[in-house]
């Protein structure tokens, strides 16, 4: 399938420019015909983790407090 599309981009790469231009025009049209609206789907919370969650103390810990000689600069 990659060579294919390999194939297909080095085709389009030789068409002029008005006529990539109507090649992409044709695709995302049908890449927005396929796309069904209100079908969207939610990341789940914790779905994707291997890990430990950060909490918010990790976030506190990351914080940058600087001292006002680096805010000045110095």
């Amino acid at each position: 399938m990659v060579a294919s599309v390999e194939k297909l981009v080095a085709d389009a790469e030789t068409l002029p420019p008005a006529d990539r231009i109507l090649l992409i025009q044709r695709i995302t049209e049908s890449l927005m015909r396929s796309a069904k609206p209100g079908e969207s789907r939610q990341m789940r919370f914790g779905a994707y983790s291997t890990g430990r969650q950060s909490t918010e103390e990790d976030f506190k810990l990351a914080e940058w407090h600087p001292t006002e000689a680096e805010l000045n600069g110095d």
